[in-house]
Order: C-alpha cells, then structure tokens, then sequence
C-alpha cells in the first residue's frame, strides 16, 4: 500500500501498526505471523508417530477437485477417546469418476467407515450421484454450512490437543501455508495458496464425535463385583462434573 493510505488501512481493518499481518504484507517486514494462519496446527502437540490400540470408528472425507486435485482424508475416533486421527490422506488430480471410486472401494475395504461425506458443490453434486447410482458408494453430502464456524470449532481441537496428524502428513503441511485475508471488507481464505486435502479433513473431523464420547464402562463380575461397583461409582462421578464443566463453560 502507499504510505499516505497505510492508516486508512489500519483503521478499516481493526489494527495497530504493530500488527503482525500488517507488518509483514503492508510494509514488507519478515514478521513470526501466527494470526495470520487459517488453521492453528502446531506439530508439537497435533502430531503422532503411531495410532494408539483402540476400538476405531473411520470417517471419509472427500473433495471433488474441479480444476484441482481430488482428496480424499481418512479419520479415525472411538468411544474411548476424546482424540481423533487423521490416519490416512490421499490426494491425485486428472481422475475420472471411475477411478476415484475405485480408491474410494480400496480404502473403504480397508478402513470400514461408518460415514463417508463427500463435497456436492458445483459439479460435486452429479459426481455423488454417480458414485451412488453406479458404483454403490453411500457417500452422503458433506455439511458446509457455517464453514469459518466450523474452522474455529477445529482449531478449538487444535489447540486442545484433540485432533492429531500422522508425521509426514500432506494437511499439515498446507496449515501452515493457508492464510486470511480481506477482500471487500471481508476476511476471507486467501487464494495465494490451495490445499485440495484441508477441506476434505474439515468435512470428515465435521461428522466425528469423539468429542462427546465417555469411556466404556467397566463390566461387573462375581469375582471382582466390590471393587468394580466402586470403580464404577468414580467413573460416573468423573464424567458427571465433566459434563457440568461443559454446560458452565460451554466447552
């Protein structure tokens, strides 16, 4: 920007000259611009080497690349867990239909989703109703509504530690390239860099619910009935106050 326009600039945008996001698009300063990041993945604490033995339930996340590349992002969560994974990515551009359903068929025979939720904008939508119709994938429509909601309801996972990314993986390394920005006084993803895997992950983490779930009960025997009624007693209390946190928190 000119420098006689940068406070119109300031003032329109909400921001101080010490801003990060301004110093380093405005003037040009090499500036540690977290703010500026859509998704606030850390790879301290939102990645793992290996999935910890547990009772998985897999969700597929999949967008229909139009000019793009197609992707499709596995995610795993259980009923024990508050945790979910990104387990799997996979992302290729110049397919036809047949040949996503084919990898749609292979990792669906491999991971067993109970849900596979795919982007029916644009073309998206006679995509899906070719791969029900003629290649009997249930895939059903994945829910954009409120889209900038949901991307802070991830983040909130992000930085609670609630989502994790195998080491190496494709999405994690775009979070750190997709950025805000502000067009017509709006803000707005940045076109300056595309990711075909981050929606794909949003629409898939969208329709897990490891978030609610409560750990499995321990099962009551003649040989251990005392100790288990107790064991018992604690883990109803434990999740009795969790649950009055939330409602007081409104986390």
């Amino acid at each position: 920007f000119p420098v006689t326009i940068l406070p119109t600039e300031r003032e329109r945008r909400g921001i101080t000259e010490t801003d990060p996001t301004y110093l380093r698009e405005s003037l040009g300063q090499w500036v540690n611009d977290l703010n500026a990041l859509v998704y606030k993945y850390n790879p301290i604490r939102n990645s793992y080497t290996s999935l910890p033995d547990e009772d998985w339930n897999y969700v597929f996340g999949i967008d229909i690349g139009h000019d793009d590349a197609d992707a499709i992002a596995v995610i795993a969560w259980s009923h024990n867990s508050p945790v979910a994974y990104v387990v799997k990515e996979w992302v290729e551009d110049k397919q036809d239909i047949t040949s996503l359903a084919n990898k749609i068929k292979e990792l669906q025979l491999k991971y067993k989703p109970v849900k596979m939720v795919i982007d029916t904008g644009g073309l998206g939508k006679k995509i899906a109703k070719e791969l029900r119709k003629r290649h009997e994938l249930s895939v059903e429509a994945a829910d954009k509504v409120r889209k900038f909601e949901y991307i802070e309801l991830m983040n909130d996972a992000l930085r609670n530690e609630r989502l994790k990314f195998a080491e190496g993986s494709i999405a994690a390394q775009d979070y750190l390239l997709i950025q805000w920005d502000y067009k017509n006084n709006k803000k707005v993803v940045s076109d300056a860099f595309h990711s075909d895997i981050a929606d794909a992950v949003l629409y898939g983490w969208r329709e897990c619910i490891n978030y609610i779930q409560e750990p499995k009960k321990p099962k009551i025997t003649k040989e251990n009935q005392a100790q288990a009624q107790i064991d018992l007693w604690e883990i109803e209390e434990d999740e009795r106050i969790k649950r009055n946190s939330r409602i007081v928190t409104g986390k």
